[in-house]
């Protein structure tokens, strides 16, 4: 037999959703569409769902913590095709369109403003 995907297990539980509150509202909002059998018949769906969660649970976590690892690793790829930070070709375009100029960069200001004051970087001294 053919393994179910993650969304035809996903559709079996919506199903078994829907039997299991049909049946609570069956016997809670005494509707009487089951007549006297309304509590056997939530208790044999109930039954049914532990006796599938215990069966399928597992796998079913296994699947959806694989399905979200592959669309994290799918959008963590697509952000590193995206990232331009190593582009110098991009850099030089950025600086021109907000108005930087085209070789400033935060080392070579620091070094600018280290040699202009020695006094801002000097180690303080003991009187």
């Amino acid at each position: 037999m053919k393994r179910l995907t993650l969304k035809q297990m996903r559709f079996v539980a919506g199903i078994w959703l829907v039997v299991f509150l049909f049946a609570i509202g069956n016997e809670s909002l005494e509707w009487g569409v089951l007549g006297s059998s309304a509590k056997l018949f939530r208790s044999i769906v109930m039954i049914i769902g532990l006796l599938a969660l215990f069966r399928f649970g597992p796998k079913i976590f296994d699947e959806m913590e694989s399905h979200t690892s592959a669309k994290r690793e799918s959008k963590a790829a697509a952000e590193r095709a995206r990232d331009k930070s190593n582009d110098a070709e991009e850099a030089d375009r950025l600086r021109r369109a907000i108005g930087m100029p085209a070789d400033a960069s935060r080392e070579g200001a620091a070094q600018q403003s280290a040699a202009a004051d020695p006094r801002e970087n000097a180690a303080p001294t003991e009187r």
